[in-house]
């Protein structure tokens, strides 16, 4: 009887035990591999053109911009894995005039996927983003909220993603760490800055011909040229001091330290207190004499409602690797991709950004160097 009893106690240990090990079971988590990402911070009126962070005016209204991505081609970020928290600094608040925040939130871009909360954290306010749909692999958009200067003075928004790992079924592997902040500086101001009118920059026998006009000059100190080949990292090339005129122009050679297929040059205001302001970019050809290949043409342009662009040659194959890049007139890139051609007189480029109307460039050019094309078109 003894022997019976103690068989059948162990017995009932056992699968005590065996059931708590499927009760446990049920509840493990499935590790997720992923790669959320913050690009860069954009801050735009409220037409969405971009302003220069250096020079915002007190009491303006501001929409600020930062890129999100899950990098992961195949994984989805599952919800409630992470939280991004943005910090506007000490000089900018959400628009007052947002009587209803909840509602504001609601149809804020991304709160498909985003629950959005107003909270300060030590002397800043901050913008705290929760994932609370999953997130699609290879995905890019853009968080935008309407923001107001209230103070002069130089500050900082920020922006961090945190991993929490809230969901009970999964847990997220964060693909890479380092690429999980953003920051932008930003300067208030109540001096507004000198206006730039019709920049104009082009090669004429080898040299840079520059001229554009001003508005009334108050507290300008300098104009500064500045040139890239890349449209991106620009150097000084020449500086002009204001003398309180309407029209500049000067000239600048094109030495073999500078030639390029494609020059970017850019005109930098500077006020006496430091404040700066940039003109749009030119493009043009930097290689003097040499025209570009006048034989590569895009289409359709104007655009209209296409998702691609066509870029065709009239009479040359297009055959190799490429580097094709597309930005606005400002400068900025919305594309740059790396293909190869095999024996083609055409190829369709996808816009995978949705483009406003205005003016854009194409740079296409061969890693061997021996083709180079600047190509414009209108979106409409």
């Amino acid at each position: 009887m003894k022997k019976n009893y103690i068989f059948l106690s162990f017995r009932y240990l056992l699968l005590l035990l065996i059931s708590c090990i499927f009760s446990l079971s049920s509840y493990a988590q499935t590790t997720v591999s992923a790669d959320p990402a913050l690009g860069s911070f954009d801050i735009t009126d409220l037409a969405n053109v971009s302003v220069n962070a250096n020079t915002l005016m007190l009491n303006g209204l501001y929409n600020i911009k930062l890129d999100m991505f899950n990098l992961n081609l195949s994984n989805p970020i599952p919800p409630n894995t992470i939280y991004i928290e943005i910090g506007l600094g000490t000089k900018f608040i959400l628009d007052p005039a947002i009587t209803d925040i909840t509602a504001y939130f609601s149809t804020a871009p991304l709160s498909t996927y985003f629950t959005f909360t107003y909270i300060t954290t030590g002397s800043q306010p901050v913008i705290r983003c929760t994932l609370t749909t999953q997130l699609p692999s290879d995905f890019i958009d853009q968080f935008v909220f309407r923001l107001k200067a209230i103070t002069q003075g130089t500050s900082t928004v920020s922006s961090n993603i945190s991993v929490a790992n809230n969901n009970p079924s999964f847990v997220l592997s964060d693909d890479n760490p380092n690429n999980n902040s953003a920051l932008l500086e930003y300067t208030i101001t109540n001096v507004l800055p000198v206006s730039i009118t019709d920049f104009r920059a082009y090669n004429n026998d080898c040299r840079i011909d520059v001229n554009w006009s001003v508005g009334q000059e108050t507290n300008v100190s300098k104009y500064d040229i500045e040139l890239s080949k890349d449209g991106t990292n620009f150097a000084k090339i020449a500086s002009l001091k204001a003398e309180n005129k309407y029209k500049y122009d000067t000239s600048i050679a094109i030495i073999d330290q500078i030639k390029s297929p494609t020059l970017f040059v850019r005109l930098k205001s500077i006020d006496n207190d430091g404040i700066y302001k940039y003109s749009p970019i030119v493009l043009f050809d930097g290689t003097c004499g040499s025209k570009q290949d006048q034989n590569v043409y895009c289409y359709p342009n104007p655009l209209t409602k296409e998702k691609n662009i066509t870029i065709a040659s009239k009479g040359v194959l297009f055959k190799g690797d490429y580097l094709v890049s597309l930005l606005d007139v400002n400068g900025k890139f919305y594309l740059q991709k790396k293909i190869t051609l095999d024996s083609v007189y055409s190829f369709k480029l996808p816009l995978n950004n949705e483009l406003s109307a205005g003016n854009y460039f194409i740079i296409m050019q061969k890693e061997d160097k021996s083709m180079n094309a600047l190509l414009r078109f209108i979106k409409e």
